[in-house]
Protein backbone atom coordinates (compact mmCIF):
# COMPACT_ATOMS: atom_id res chain seq x y z
CA UNK A 1 0.00 0.00 0.00
CA UNK A 2 2.80 2.44 0.83
CA UNK A 3 4.43 2.27 -2.60
CA UNK A 4 1.06 3.01 -4.21
CA UNK A 5 0.53 6.00 -1.92
CA UNK A 6 3.96 7.36 -2.69
CA UNK A 7 3.39 6.84 -6.43
CA UNK A 8 0.03 8.68 -6.21
CA UNK A 9 1.69 11.62 -4.44
CA UNK A 10 4.50 11.78 -7.00
CA UNK A 11 1.93 11.75 -9.81
CA UNK A 12 -0.15 14.49 -8.19
CA UNK A 13 -3.15 12.27 -7.47
CA UNK A 14 -2.84 13.09 -3.78
CA UNK A 15 -0.94 15.69 -1.79
CA UNK A 16 2.32 15.26 0.07
CA UNK A 17 0.43 16.31 3.21
CA UNK A 18 -2.10 13.49 2.78
CA UNK A 19 0.74 11.02 2.29
CA UNK A 20 2.40 12.32 5.46
CA UNK A 21 -0.81 11.98 7.46
CA UNK A 22 -1.38 8.40 6.37
CA UNK A 23 2.21 7.41 7.02
CA UNK A 24 2.05 9.00 10.48
CA UNK A 25 -1.10 7.04 11.27
CA UNK A 26 0.64 3.86 10.15
CA UNK A 27 3.54 4.58 12.50
CA UNK A 28 6.02 5.30 9.69
CA UNK A 29 7.47 8.38 11.40
CA UNK A 30 10.58 9.00 9.32
CA UNK A 31 8.72 8.59 6.03
CA UNK A 32 5.90 10.81 7.31
CA UNK A 33 8.39 13.51 8.22
CA UNK A 34 10.01 13.25 4.79
CA UNK A 35 6.60 13.86 3.21
CA UNK A 36 5.85 16.73 5.62
CA UNK A 37 9.07 18.41 4.57
CA UNK A 38 8.12 17.88 0.93
CA UNK A 39 4.68 19.39 1.59
CA UNK A 40 6.33 22.41 3.20
CA UNK A 41 8.74 22.87 0.27
CA UNK A 42 5.77 22.67 -2.12
CA UNK A 43 3.95 25.25 0.01
CA UNK A 44 0.89 23.08 0.53
CA UNK A 45 -1.61 25.09 2.54
CA UNK A 46 -2.44 22.26 4.95
CA UNK A 47 1.07 22.44 6.41
CA UNK A 48 -0.08 25.26 8.70
CA UNK A 49 -2.00 22.62 10.69
CA UNK A 50 0.92 20.30 11.34
CA UNK A 51 1.12 21.11 15.06
CA UNK A 52 -2.59 20.55 15.69
CA UNK A 53 -3.63 17.92 13.14
CA UNK A 54 -4.73 14.90 15.21
CA UNK A 55 -3.44 12.52 12.54
CA UNK A 56 0.07 13.82 13.23
CA UNK A 57 -0.22 13.48 17.01
CA UNK A 58 2.44 10.75 17.16
CA UNK A 59 5.00 13.11 15.63
CA UNK A 60 4.43 16.15 17.84
CA UNK A 61 7.50 15.68 20.02
CA UNK A 62 9.78 14.54 17.22
CA UNK A 63 12.74 16.92 16.77
CA UNK A 64 12.29 17.00 12.99
CA UNK A 65 8.68 18.15 13.31
CA UNK A 66 9.66 20.75 15.90
CA UNK A 67 12.41 22.05 13.60
CA UNK A 68 10.07 22.08 10.58
CA UNK A 69 7.43 24.03 12.51
CA UNK A 70 10.04 26.52 13.71
CA UNK A 71 11.41 27.04 10.19
CA UNK A 72 7.96 28.05 9.02
CA UNK A 73 7.06 30.06 12.11
CA UNK A 74 4.45 27.62 13.39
Amino acid sequence: MLPRLEQAAREGRTTAMEAARLLALLGESEEALDWLERAARQRETQVVWLKVDPRLRGLRNHPRLTALAARYGL
